[in-house]
């Protein structure tokens, strides 16, 4: 074990810390993250308006066109909210005017995306999920031009007497202009559709994030990133880190499908992660072995503290308290239970033995309603919930008993001192 923690802080862990501590990838993450509260109101409407029972579906079909209206403007809009986020956060992590930077992303991800049509209406459909990696690009290419031509003095210095506001705004007026000329230029002059661009040469990556392999890879860096004390979950995973617009994407296709009638295309999403991964599952499992095994008065005084938040999906008493980081004895099944929690929810869902997931709610919502309601109601994912959650207890059990057993030694040791 030794020399497995030697080799993980020699070899694994600097890169992973390196890019941890990106500012790039931080600031992309606070922009996602904070259109969460859009996502999750948007979703409600989509649960109202598509919950798959037939009583249901009769009673509110009268009023589905008005009731989802919500989500339209909302889910069906992210990507130019994420336009604005991006451009911001981007900004203000290097130190540049940030609400200048924002509404210039806006504008320069409009003309990217065209959404004007020739009879002059407005087309939603590059303003949601398929244009979220165009809101990325938007966002990278107007901070950094912009960024580049102040650091060179490239731009109209207004005098002190100007407020910041406005004197950021004039000192903008060169690098946007260049921009909205370069992008006009592609996308209307060459007729460069970039939307579709971006979808053609990510497509490959789309289609290998949604496969086990993508899930077992991205537990097993979020969960060495956590080991170390780092929120492995906010740097890449799939619901909120740097995997996040795959699985956007992912579960809005999954949304429009099931308002369209259609079969969903996608298996991983926001929710399938927030509500099979360990934090929504072991967490319970290693409250019941602590409740059932523990000896520890270590253990139990954490056991007590720590379970009424693992019900909401705040697990940070354990994994620090416990503790799970840096503890040689957890590190197994701290890497294992989760691969094997989303691997095994994927697989199952491929086969259509559980329901796919179409409607995003937080990560805090417990578990086994998260499982229920994302699925829009599929019991086989209820009961699959509580099959995992069998299942953990069983993967944890061995190594809460050795360190059960070590905690004890520990204590005696302490009161014959």
């Amino acid at each position: 074990m030794n020399k497995v923690m030697g080799f993980m802080e020699a070899k694994i862990m600097p890169p992973l810390f390196k890019m941890a501590s990106n500012k790039y990838l931080l600031a992309i993450r606070d922009a996602f993250t904070s259109t969460l509260a859009i996502v999750l109101i948007g979703s409600v409407f989509l649960l109202i308006c598509y919950f798959p029972n037939d009583s249901w579906a009769a009673f509110i079909g009268p009023y589905v066109g008005m009731l989802s209206i919500p989500n339209t403007l909302t889910l069906g809009l992210i990507a130019l909210y994420m336009s604005f986020a991006i451009g911001y956060a981007l900004a203000n992590a290097v130190k540049l005017q940030p609400l200048v930077n924002g509404v210039a992303t806006v504008s320069i991800f409009l003309i990217m995306v065209n959404p004007l049509t020739e009879e002059g209406t407005i087309s939603l459909a590059y303003l949601g999920s398929q244009g979220i990696f165009c809101a990325i690009l938007a966002g990278v290419v107007t901070v950094f031009l912009n960024y580049q031509f102040t650091k060179r003095g490239i731009l109209i210095k207004m005098p002190d007497s100007v407020p910041p506001i406005i004197s950021a705004a004039f000192e903008m007026l060169i690098s946007l202009g260049i921009i909205v000329v370069l992008v006009w230029g592609v996308r209307i002059v060459l007729g460069v559709n970039i939307p579709e661009l971006i979808a053609l040469l990510i497509s490959p990556f789309a289609v290998a994030a949604d496969s086990p392999f993508a899930v077992a890879l991205e537990s097993l860096v979020s969960r060495t990133l956590w080991f170390a004390g780092i929120h492995g979950g906010s740097i890449i995973a799939f619901n909120g880190g740097a995997l996040y617009p795959f699985a956007l994407s992912n579960i809005e296709a999954n949304a429009a499908a099931v308002a369209a009638g259609l079969p969903m295309p996608n298996i991983i999403t926001p929710s399938l992660e927030s509500f099979y991964q360990d934090s929504s599952v072991s967490a319970f499992a290693i409250c019941i072995m602590i409740a059932f095994i523990s000896k520890s008065s270590h253990l139990k005084e954490i056991g007590k503290l720590a379970a009424l938040p693992a019900v909401f999906g705040v697990t940070e008493p354990f994994w620090f308290g416990l503790p799970v980081v840096l503890n040689p004895i957890m590190l197994i099944p701290f890497l294992f239970a989760n691969t094997f929690n989303l691997v095994m929810t994927w697989i199952l869902t491929y086969l259509n033995i559980i329901g796919r997931t179409y409607v995003t709610l937080h990560w805090a919502l417990p578990g086994f309603l998260g499982s229920y309601l994302s699925s829009g109601g599929d019991l086989r994912n209820l009961i699959w919930w509580f099959v995992l959650l069998i299942l953990n207890c069983v993967i944890y059990y061995p190594f809460i008993k050795m360190y059960d057993k070590q905690k004890v030694q520990e204590e005696q040791a302490a009161l014959a001192d």
